[in-house]
């Protein structure tokens, strides 16, 4: 096991989970895998929410360079689900906070949380179920990782376990049209004498 610590925040990776504890807020705190690239892909993990309120946010980070230049998933700890894009440090969001039945507002808490991308397509899943699908095309691949941010004096500690990463062969339900050659009506050539 493996810990890396920020004065009283922590990376705690043990053999099949990894633990961000922001436990001296306001912080914020990822873990990437930048040796595992992927472009089209689907990943989900399981979430515990041990320590969370309000605001703090957790979630997955994908098709990522490094902590400045990445998409995220988030969910935050009042049961609210987002997506954004970080481009050299400065976040949008792409798709705005929205409510979820599927997100605990609060800790203790358990979820699954699944990004499913191909192309510029990116699905977002809760416990199996569709959240929302948005469409773009700044980073096209990248690595995986996890993320954590507090802005609440008791901090926040989630734990990621079971991540499973499969690829994925898109085939677009919208088939291009082939274009066809119009059959033009043809006369037989006479021979000629």
């Amino acid at each position: 096991s493996q810990t890396e610590s920020a004065g009283a925040n922590s990376i705690i990776l043990d053999q099949h989970s990894l633990t961000l504890a922001i436990n001296n807020s306001p912080a914020s705190l990822f873990s990437l895998n930048n040796e595992l690239i992927v472009s089209n892909f689907y990943a989900e993990v399981n979430v515990s929410i041990n320590r969370c309120s309000g605001q703090d946010t957790y979630g997955m980070l994908y098709r990522a360079a490094s902590g400045a230049y990445a998409y995220r998933f988030l969910l935050n700890c009042s049961g609210y689900a987002r997506v954004e894009q970080i481009k050299a440090g400065q976040v949008t969001g792409l798709q705005e906070w929205v409510p979820s039945g599927d997100a605990p507002a609060g800790a203790p808490g358990q979820v699954k949380m699944a990004v499913w991308a191909a192309g510029n397509e990116m699905r977002f899943f809760l416990n199996g179920r569709h959240q929302f699908t948005i469409y773009h095309s700044l980073f096209s691949n990248g690595g995986l990782g996890v993320y954590a941010n507090s802005s609440n004096p008791e901090g926040v500690n989630v734990n990621f376990s079971d991540l499973i990463v499969n690829s994925v062969v898109y085939v677009s339900p919208t088939p291009t049209a082939t274009p066809t050659r119009t059959p033009t009506s043809t006369r037989t050539p006479r021979p000629t004498p």
